[in-house]
C-alpha cells in the first residue's frame, strides 16, 4: 500500500513538474534574458478600409466604431486630404525627427485619427486621372503613417526590426498591409511597386522606416503643391545629418548611408551618375569632392534603433534593456551640419549602441530583400 501510494504520490509531483516546466517555457520563449518580452509574439492588427467621409477633402472622417457601414465616397488622389496626418506629426514629431510613440500611443482620440486616416484611403479611385504630384504625396504619407501605426501598436519595442523575418514568419514589412483601390499594399510594396517606379529617387529620403538611420521624419505631411520643395529639403537635410553622411576633404573620402548602398540603380547608372546626382544635396566641400573625381567611398553603420523621441528614450529603452545588456562607445567622428567644414578622421558611426545578449541590432543590412538593388554601385563587397 505505501509503496503503490509512494509510486502515485511520485507520478503527480511529476506531472506537475512537468506543468510547471511547460509553463516557464512558455513564459520565456520568445523573450530575452527572460525579461524582455519578444515583439516577434506580436503582429499589428490588419487596416481595414473605412469611409473617407460624405464631404470629400474635408478632413472629416467617419470611425468605423461609431458609424453604420455604407459605401464609401470613391476619390481621387488630388482630393485626399492630408491634413489629419500633417496636425499629427506637428503634434508628436519633434525637430530632430523623433516620435513620441508612448504619448500618441495614450491618446485614443489621435489613434483613432490616425486610424481613421489610413482607413479613408480604402476610398481612392486609382482610375481616376490624378497628378504625379499628388500620387507620389499619398504615397509616402501612406507609407509614412502605416509605419507609426504598426509601431504604435507594437509599442514599446526597441526596433522595428524585431519585427521583421523571423522563426514565426511574420514581417512587418510584408505582412502589415492596408487597402488602397481595391487592392492591400503593405510597405514593401508602396516602396518598390510603387514609389520607386515614379523614377525620382529623392523618395529614399522621405519615406522613414522608424529607424535612427533612417532619413528624419517630417514635422509636416507631404502636399501636392509643394512636394517638390518638400523632396530636395528632406535630402539636403540628410545629407547634412551627423551619421548619416560625412566626407574628408584632406582625405578625400566620403562616407555614405547603406540606403545609397541598396537602391544604387536609383541614384545612377554608374558611380559617377550616383555622385553627380547626390551631390546637389551635400554641403558645398563635399560637392565639389563628389563630383571632382573618385573620392574613397565607405558605407557608415545603419543604426535601427527605434526613432523615439529623446524625452521618453531615457526611461523607456533603460526599461526594455535586460539584464546583461551593455552599452558599446563607437567612433564619434562627425562633420558640423551645414556648414561645409570637412571632418578628420574615419566616417561617421553611430554615437551609441546598445547590446542585447545573443542579439544585437546589426547594422549596415537592408531590411528589404525584395529591393532588387542591393549591392550596387560603389563597388560594394556583400558582406562589407
Amino acid at each position: 500500500m505505501k509503496s503503490h501510494f509512494s509510486i502515485a504520490l511520485g507520478a503527480t509531483a511529476g506531472i506537475f513538474c512537468l506543468m510547471m516546466f511547460a509553463q516557464t517555457t512558455h513564459a520565456q520563449s520568445g523573450s530575452r534574458s527572460g525579461q524582455y518580452q519578444a515583439p516577434q509574439q506580436r503582429a499589428p492588427s490588419a487596416i481595414v478600409q473605412g469611409d473617407y467621409g460624405a464631404a470629400q477633402g474635408s478632413g472629416q472622417r467617419v470611425s468605423p466604431q461609431n458609424s453604420q457601414p455604407r459605401q464609401a465616397a470613391r476619390i481621387g488622389f488630388d482630393q485626399y486630404d492630408h491634413r489629419p496626418l500633417d496636425a499629427l506629426l506637428q503634434k508628436y514629431v519633434d525637430e530632430r525627427g523623433d516620435v513620441d510613440y508612448a504619448t500618441w500611443q495614450t491618446n485614443q482620440q489621435d489613434r483613432a485619427s490616425l486610424m481613421s486616416y489610413l482607413q479613408g484611403m480604402g476610398s481612392i479611385d486609382t482610375s481616376l486621372r490624378s497628378s504625379q504630384q499628388s500620387q507620389m504625396a499619398f504615397w509616402i504619407n501612406a507609407y509614412n503613417a502605416l509605419t507609426i501605426e504598426g509601431i504604435l501598436q507594437l509599442f514599446p519595442t526597441r526596433s522595428i526590426k524585431d519585427h521583421a523575418p523571423n522563426a514565426n514568419g511574420y514581417n512587418i514589412w510584408d505582412d502589415f498591409k492596408m487597402p488602397v483601390g481595391g487592392s492591400e499594399y503593405s510597405l514593401n510594396d508602396m516602396e518598390h511597386k510603387v514609389l520607386r517606379k515614379m523614377g525620382d529617387a529623392r523618395i529614399h529620403f522621405a519615406i522613414v522606416c522608424a529607424s535612427k538611420g533612417c532619413p528624419q521624419l517630417s514635422q509636416r505631411a507631404y502636399f501636392p503643391d509643394s512636394l517638390d520643395q518638400q523632396l530636395t529639403s528632406s535630402a539636403s537635410l540628410f545629407f547634412n545629418t551627423p551619421g548619416k553622411f560625412s566626407y574628408d576633404v584632406q582625405r578625400r573620402q566620403l562616407g555614405l548611408s547603406p540606403i545609397i548602398q541598396w537602391f544604387g540603380e536609383d541614384f545612377g547608372r554608374t558611380d559617377q551618375e550616383r555622385l553627380q546626382y547626390l551631390s546637389q544635396f551635400m554641403p558645398a566641400d563635399a560637392r565639389q569632392l563628389a563630383i571632382s573625381g573618385s573620392p574613397s567611398i565607405s558605407y557608415l553603420d545603419y543604426d535601427w534603433n527605434l526613432n523615439l523621441a529623446p524625452r521618453r528614450a531615457a526611461t523607456s529603452v533603460q526599461a526594455l534593456r535586460p539584464p546583461g545588456s551593455a552599452t558599446r562607445q563607437l567612433s564619434p567622428g562627425q562633420n558640423p551640419s551645414g556648414q561645409g567644414a570637412a571632418t578628420q578622421g574615419s566616417a561617421t558611426r553611430r554615437q551609441v549602441e546598445t547590446v542585447l545578449p545573443g542579439q544585437p541590432i546589426q547594422g549596415g543590412q537592408s531590411p528589404c530583400p525584395s529591393a532588387g538593388s542591393q549591392g550596387q554601385g560603389f563597388g560594394f563587397q556583400p558582406g562589407r
